[in-house]
This record gives C-alpha cells, structure tokens and sequence, in this order.
C-alpha cells in the first residue's frame, strides 16, 4: 500500500442507519469516491464540505489492460487525514 495526498472536495459525510461506521463522498478531478471514515474524522470532514483541501489516502495497486498494454493503477481505498499546508500549493493556478 501507498499514502499519498492530493487535493479533493468533500461532498458529503454519512453514517450507517445503525450509526457504527461513517462514509464520505469525496469529488476528486477523475470523478467521485466513497470512502469509509472513523468517527473521529467525521466532524473534522463535516465542516470542510464544499471546499479544497488536501487529504491522505491510502492507495491500493490495480492492474488494468488499457489499449491492450497492462498498467498499474492507484486507487483510494483508506482515508487517513487531513494534511496540514506547508507553503506548496499542489495545483498552481493558470
């Protein structure tokens, strides 16, 4: 597994109906992902929705066949954090 931080969008937070685990829509520039988050990221998450910020995810390997070559893919599979700025904006504006 890898960490690896980019920015991203939270959408929404949700809990389960039995009120135990917690999910996170998160819009990101390929799309959106849904992601299960510990209770103790759920308010921190809850009052970033709608803005850009940079988290951590742990990303898992894929491999795919793409135009008939293979190639390995990252995909988000753990939220792990909020990453603190350190001074680098990681997408310069144009």
């Amino acid at each position: 597994m890898l960490k690896m931080s980019f920015p991203v969008v939270v959408s929404s937070v949700r809990g389960s109906k039995d009120g135990k685990s917690f999910y996170a829509e998160f819009n990101v520039s390929g799309g959106q992902i849904n992601l299960p988050v510990d209770a103790s990221h759920t308010e921190k998450l809850k009052s970033i929705i709608g803005t850009e910020k940079v988290l951590s995810f742990e990303m898992k390997p894929r491999n795919i066949v793409a135009y008939e070559r293979p190639i390995t893919v990252f995909e988000p599979c753990r939220f792990l954090g909020i990453e603190v700025a350190t001074g680098i904006n990681p997408l310069p504006k144009q």
